[in-house]
């Protein structure tokens, strides 16, 4: 995705549960460009490598249970997901670690949005009305000088799969999340954690309010849908990630007085 990063909405997201549940710079200034220049090659020799870990707890969202005995499916996947890009241009690392943030999300979703919630060990149960199995995709991120805005971004694609308690799949509902944070407001590696968050907590919002209406979702989980119904999720929002290709072949000359903003130029470990 070029240019300034947009969020897609999903009609009707502003629902009260949704919405109570999503309610809750370093900039260094040099006007020598010699001295920017310096900076920026020696940063790039040495390089450096952002760790971004969520450790954050998540709020329950307030609503009335469905009348169900949910069996959770955990993947070693979903729970030990970890995600590493280099850019070439900076020579940064970033490395993501939200495994065991995604299992605290889906559990205070699940939690809350079903009478009785049972961990199981596959898609396929007894004593259980219906099987739901969490999983990520794909997560993207963009820099304010990828997207030439001040916001750090965060893209994440989960999925939902519904099974029947004999392990027969009805349904696949992919589960978009998006995320911002203006990168004057913390340093990047904060801004870029905080970012990560919101787009967590962005799925999550639409997941509870999918299962509040008459969506694919909530009609898998109900053993309402249709044969196939779900695996287009064209009632759920859906949100492209950025063309980081494209993004990282036109690079920005360094301005005469530049502002170097975050940690594009700055080494955190």
């Amino acid at each position: 995705m070029g240019g300034r990063a947009q969020k897609t909405s999903l009609p009707g997201h502003d629902a009260a549960a949704a919405r109570s549940y999503v309610s809750q710079t370093m900039t260094i200034t040099t006007s020598n460009k010699a001295t920017a220049i310096l900076l920026a090659a020696g940063l790039a020799l040495s390089g450096c490598s952002p760790s971004i870990e969520v450790t954050t707890t998540f709020p329950e969202p307030l609503v009335d249970a469905l009348p169900l005995t949910a069996g959770i499916y955990y993947t070693d996947a979903l729970t030990n997901y970890t995600y590493n890009e280099e850019l070439p241009m900076d020579n940064i690392d970033w490395t993501f670690s939200i495994g065991a943030a995604n299992q605290l999300l889906f559990e205070s979703i699940f939690n809350e949005t079903f009478a009785t919630v049972i961990a199981v060990d596959g898609p396929s149960a007894d004593g259980i009305d219906v099987i739901l199995e969490p999983a990520i995709q794909a997560l993207e991120f963009s820099l304010p000088r990828q997207s030439r805005n001040n916001q750090y971004a965060v893209w994440i694609r989960y999925t939902i799969n519904v099974y029947s308690p004999d392990g027969k799949l009805r349904s696949t509902v992919p589960v978009p999340g998006y995320g911002e944070v203006d990168s004057r407001r913390l340093k990047g590696k904060e801004s870029m954690r905080e970012a990560t968050v919101w787009a967590m907590r962005d799925a999550a919002s639409i997941i509870i309010e999918s299962l509040t209406k008459d969506t694919a979702l909530r009609r898998a989980v109900m053993g309402e849908n249709s044969p196939g119904e779900g695996t287009q999720a064209a009632d759920l929002a859906d949100s492209d990630g950025p063309d980081m290709e494209a993004l990282e072949s036109t690079p920005e000359p360094l301005p005469e007085n530049p502002t170097i903003v975050g940690e594009e130029f700055i080494s955190e470990s």
